[in-house]
């Protein structure tokens, strides 16, 4: 499907390649910065930003961002994502199957599941309580919180981005979407390919160490669609070392969580709107279950299986686990 842009004007123009320079340069403070001074310079522009932050709280999902990088700078990613779900606050519970707590909390092991939020990794890591989680994430994850790198395995986009992707996740995180895309320079990685199996790689070896891995087998993709092979390539991978190095695979499920949840959750305070939302949207708690924990050898018991082929054996087994997961977020 071929890019599709909306008409820019000169103003709008030199506006984000403002913003765009400020985020090149410092990353989300400096972005932030620039917002501030945008807004106070010129009538027209904070006129333009009220109106956005009415579906969109720019403003205050940049300085949540920048207390976010700050507390996982200082206290690392678990203790930080605690923290911030305490702050926000977001009600959620965690559900593991009988007997399995803590396998999960303390073997080898990959977890993988759905997506539907950008918060879904400081959910899953409040749940597990375990400070050698590691992630994949798109590779400007880490532009938005530097401090996340060393807990971050960063995939490159090998896929221009289309209005396909900025509408899967509803209107305020389409619009959230868009005016990242416009301050992003990153353009699609004509190497991403190779660079993501090395991604792969490192995560093996991460658990092969001892430690956590968590992907999400549909990319950053909002909504269900089909699993990349990249989960069956990492469980081939494993499978090559595990009578020396044991790992296991735990399917897991978020729900009741959405983008739409945690920007009501931000603008709150000041929104009436969002708090109408969260009164009668959200009134129940973000929830995460996880399967049983499965060895890799029986998740690669057929050799002869490609990943491709792996992947959606995965993805079978793991509807039957968590039915009507395909219809939500």
């Amino acid at each position: 499907m071929p890019r599709i842009e909306p008409a820019v004007t000169p103003r709008k123009r030199a506006l984000f390649a403002s913003l765009k320079s400020a985020y090149s340069e410092g990353g989300i403070p400096a972005l932030r910065e620039a917002y501030i001074a945008a807004a106070k310079q010129n009538v027209a522009i904070r006129a333009l930003w009220k109106s956005v932050d009415v579906m969109c709280p720019v403003s205050r999902f940049l300085d949540w961002t920048v207390r976010l990088n700050d507390l996982i700078a200082d206290r690392g990613y678990h203790s930080a994502a605690t923290r911030v779900l305490d702050e926000l606050p977001l009600r959620w519970e965690s559900q593991f199957s009988p007997g399995s707590e803590e396998v999960v909390r303390s073997v080898p092991l990959v977890l993988y599941g759905n997506h539907p939020s950008q918060i879904t990794s400081l959910i899953l890591s409040a749940a597990l309580g375990r400070a050698d989680l590691r992630f994949f994430s798109i590779s400007f994850f880490t532009k938005f919180l530097p401090s996340a790198e060393p807990f971050v395995f960063p995939l490159r986009d090998s896929t221009l981005r289309t209005w396909r992707d900025l509408l899967g996740g509803g209107l305020t995180h389409s619009l959230a979407l868009y005016l990242l895309y416009k301050v992003d320079e990153e353009e699609t990685a004509p190497d991403a390919r190779e660079h993501n199996r090395g991604m792969l790689r490192s995560a093996a070896e991460h658990v092969r160490g001892g430690g956590s891995v968590f992907i999400h087998p549909m990319g950053g993709t909002p909504g269900w669609r089909d699993w990349f092979p990249g989960i069956g390539v990492l469980a081939q991978e494993l499978a090559q070392t595990a009578e020396k190095h044991p790992a296991y695979f735990v399917p897991f499920h978020v729900e009741n969580e959405s983008n739409e949840r945690l920007y009501a959750l931000i603008a709150a305070s000041a929104t009436p709107l969002a708090r109408v939302r969260l009164r009668k949207l959200d009134r129940d708690p973000v929830r995460i279950r996880f399967g049983r924990p499965a060895r890799v050898q029986e998740i690669t018991a057929d050799s002869t299986l490609s990943a491709s082929v792996l992947a959606s054996l995965m993805q079978q087994d793991y509807l039957r686990l968590f039915p009507g997961a395909d219809r939500s977020r």
